[in-house]
């Protein structure tokens, strides 16, 4: 069936198009009208953009390049033991675990609490770089203190960067006014990571060797009996070839034997594997290019801050002229009225 519903005229549009134009023209106009406070507006905005730009302190960024690692050692992936039912699980890799790490209370805690050389060979607490104390001497308040620092230093200094195609990984640390307290926490913080990782490889290293020894001493008891009960079985039936029932039986026996050994060997194997592994551990990230202290500021953006300031300036006092403007229009519409 057709459709008979009314079309809307094509000028309609039009006109729609010629109001919206009319609308621009005039908000310009208003605004034009008053330009001289916009004028004021971007000379306040750029004013207030230069006088921050001006005040606010230098920053120094120190970036360390490491190279993450996985770990794919078969004395941690046991596949023979996997196949016969015993592994460990997957292993875990750490590189997505990294800035968890870093950030952690307890790698936090220690920077906060270090003193720091700066440039001049004094000796400074992050707390007197960011100006940032206990109100009190009252233990809750050092307690706020430290907790307020950590969370302004892992916002504003901390940074990652990682690029897919290399694998490289970059620890950032951006620090007011000093360019060597920013290099020397970037190292600290990788080194920091380094021995928290060194830690937990050596603890599941042991984990799993205590696991395969246990196990070790399971499965020899459990091979000695089964070749005693072999034995006993051999010694009481020497002609056990000529029954059917007996050669089952024997078959069984042996195959209990034969896999009791094979489990014992792979187990002995990877105790050795464990032990090796051990000796030769090393940390799960390898350092590039340490932290040296930047020669030059990496901020503030001063140029931007004050563009950023005449646009800010120059939009807020239109929005200002065009409020006036439509509050005097209604007003004036009012008293008509009336």
């Amino acid at each position: 069936m057709a459709n008979t519903e009314p079309q809307e005229p094509a000028s309609n549009f039009q006109a729609d198009d010629e109001i919206s134009m009319d609308a621009v023209w005039t908000i310009v106009s208003w605004a034009w009208a008053k330009r001289y406070l916009l004028l004021v507006g971007v000379i306040i905005g750029g004013g207030i953009g230069l006088v921050n730009a001006l005040t606010a302190p230098k920053t120094y960024t120190a970036a360390v390049r490491i190279l993450p690692s996985i770990d794919s050692s078969s004395a941690f992936s046991f596949p023979g033991l996997s196949s016969l039912g015993m592994g460990l699980g997957p292993v875990p890799t750490y590189e997505p675990m990294f800035e968890r790490i870093i950030l952690s209370d307890s790698i936090m805690d220690g920077v906060i609490e270090r003193e720091w050389s700066t440039k001049d060979g004094s000796k400074v607490f992050l707390a007197d770089i960011y100006s940032i104390y206990p109100e009190s001497s009252e233990k809750h308040e050092k307690i706020k203190a430290q907790e307020k620092l950590k969370t302004v230093f892992r916002g504003s200094a901390i940074s990652f960067k990682r690029d897919q195609l290399t694998g490289f990984m970059e620890l950032q640390v951006k620090v007011p006014n000093d360019p060597v307290v920013a290099a020397s926490v970037a190292n600290h913080l990788v080194g920091a990571l380094q021995e928290i990782l060194l830690q937990q490889h050596d603890s599941l290293t042991e984990s799993r060797r205590g696991f395969l020894e246990k196990r070790f001493l399971t499965v020899t008891e459990e091979l000695l009996s089964a070749e005693e009960d072999l034995a006993a079985f051999e010694k009481a039936n020497r002609n056990y070839s000529h029954s059917p029932n007996l050669l089952r039986e024997y078959s069984r026996l042996k195959r209990e034997v034969d896999v009791y050994l094979i489990v014992w060997t792979e187990i002995q194997k990877q105790i050795e594997l464990v032990q090796i592994s051990n000796q030769h551990s090393s940390p799960r990230v390898v350092v590039i290019d340490s932290a040296t202290p930047p020669v030059s500021p990496s901020g503030p953006k001063r140029r931007l801050m004050v563009i950023l300031g005449v646009i800010l300036g120059g939009f807020f006092m239109v929005v200002v002229i065009l409020t006036f403007k439509v509050f005097s229009v209604a007003r004036t519409k009012i008293v008509t009225r009336n």
